[in-house]
């Protein structure tokens, strides 16, 4: 038998409308669908941001003791880190990364095109922020089969 599900209750503190950001140095537009004005109210989701982007895009930057959740909506997402990990991902893939000890990577649109994306940012519990970085691609290609 499995450990039992505990539901935590939780109440609807506030609700939002995206806030449209728009185009700065590396998307063409973007948005927070939520953003943290007060993470210990949405803790261990952090922040949801939209992007579109095409010739610009998030060149080599770290990330440490988050995983973030990346859905491309539309066009190709290119990505690599300095782990040797490289890709591309389509439209209706999920990358899965966690970044505990500190990765950096960078995500941008495959040749330059374009690409149309959902990531959600998690924080992890205070015992795995130091543990080994790791990442995987849900590609929808595989999950037909």
């Amino acid at each position: 038998m499995g450990t039992p599900f505990i539901a935590l209750a939780r109440t609807v503190a506030r609700v939002t409308t995206k806030l449209e950001l728009g185009p700065d140095a590396q998307v063409d537009n973007k948005a927070l669908v939520f953003d943290p004005q007060n993470p210990a109210l949405t803790d261990p989701f952090l922040l949801l941001a939209e992007d579109w982007f095409s010739s610009r895009g998030f060149e080599w930057h770290p990330h440490r003791g988050v995983e973030t959740v990346t859905t491309v909506v539309n066009g190709v997402l290119e990505h690599g880190d300095n782990h040797g990990n490289v890709g591309a991902l389509e439209a209706g893939d999920v990358q899965w990364m966690t970044a505990e000890r500190g990765i950096i990577h960078r995500e941008l649109a495959y040749r330059n095109e374009h690409a149309h994306t959902l990531q959600l940012w998690l924080n992890l519990p205070a015992d795995r922020k130091l543990t080994e970085t790791r990442y995987q691609d849900l590609t929808l290609s595989a999950r037909r089969v």
